[in-house]
């Protein structure tokens, strides 16, 4: 999205990436602190917002193993912890999982936080497809407010 919509990388290394199989996505390094902000996103008199994004880690070798939930969400303030989601290589290798949280607390502009600590973070994880969607409508397609990819 452009402007007013922002985006900060406290930690300075987020990247986008694109790896064989996987299209563009942000990449989240191995065993750094990671923050993203995705702020200025226009949602006044929107209702029944919910946020939807694909996550994965990056688990290639056997026995590699990780728990989606490290990530944590925060939206206008209120922290979000994913439901337990183990992955393993082999068979989760490139392997995105979706995840919705209904029921957003309204904003009229809204902040989006995605967080993982360095201990928490030890393969790495790709980010993609993030949506804020409304039930009166937004600016995209399918009532769409936020797409980015």
């Amino acid at each position: 999205m452009k402007a007013p919509v922002t985006y900060t990388d406290a930690s300075g290394s987020i990247d986008i990436r694109t790896v064989t199989g996987v299209n563009a996505s942000l990449w989240f390094p191995a065993n750094k602190d990671i923050s993203l902000d995705i702020a200025g996103i226009q949602s006044a008199n929107k209702t029944d917002l919910s946020l939807s994004f694909q996550l994965m880690s990056n688990v290639n070798k056997d026995p590699d193993n990780a728990n989606l939930n490290m990530v944590k969400v925060i939206v206008n303030g209120h922290t979000y912890s994913l439901p337990s989601t183990p992955v393993s290589a082999p068979n989760d290798l490139n392997k995105y999982y979706t995840f919705t949280i209904p029921n957003l607390p309204a904003a009229a502009t809204s902040i989006v936080e995605f967080k993982v600590s360095a201990s928490d973070n030890a393969f790495g994880f790709r980010l993609d497809n993030i949506k804020i969607v409304s039930a009166t409508g937004g600016n995209g397609s399918d009532n769409t407010i936020i797409v980015t990819k």
